[in-house]
């Protein structure tokens, strides 16, 4: 909320840019880990266009805040009102994986135990359990498949726990559901 408006064709540029940069490295393909509905739509538009450089896996992003500042109502009705769901597209250009955030990034990732230079610190849970597992079983129900940003211990156990509850309800085998980071898991 606190960055500028960016320019209308932001997205646009930074992709095309973007991808010429990676082509000319070699690099043929790449996961964009966290799109709005915009970045979705510019790539959408440099590929209808024959313009897009690399292969690309969209992930798309409901709400990128720590803690989420959707309410746990507007988070489900996002997700039934996706249209399309993972796998739509083709090789250029398809869409992947719906990200939740469980936890903050290594700053203010969610541990068990408290941080080493403050005990009374565990980090940021972005999202309750309730709400994960829910949010988690209706994206299942809509066949989409999860990526889940967890730094912590605690975040990457709640988001494996949140993965259980919608295998219950729908099998997930298969479908390529991922933890992003995972930087502190636990033995466990």
């Amino acid at each position: 909320r606190l960055l500028p408006p960016t320019a209308a064709d932001h997205d646009g540029h930074a992709i095309r840019r973007g991808g010429r940069l990676l082509a000319q490295t070699g690099v043929t393909s790449v996961i964009d880990p966290a799109l709005t509905p915009n970045a979705m739509r510019a790539y959408q538009e440099i590929w209808a266009a024959g313009e897009l450089q690399v292969r690309t896996n969209m992930i798309a992003i409901l709400d990128m805040s720590v803690p989420l500042s959707l309410s746990p109502e507007a988070l489900l009705a996002k997700v039934e009102a996706l249209g399309p769901y993972s796998g739509f597209g083709d090789a250029m250009l398809r869409l992947g994986a719906l990200k939740m955030f469980v936890d903050g990034f290594v700053e203010t990732g969610w541990l068990k135990d408290g941080y080493a230079n403050d005990s009374t610190f565990y980090g940021v849970q972005a999202v309750p359990r309730d709400v994960l597992e829910n949010t988690l079983r209706v994206a299942s129900r809509n066949n989409w498949q999860v990526a889940v940003h967890c730094v912590g211990d605690a975040a990457v156990e709640l988001a494996l726990d949140a993965f259980e509850a919608a295998n219950a309800e729908k099998s997930i085998l298969d479908r390529r559901w991922s933890l992003i980071h995972a930087v502190f898991a636990s033995p466990k």
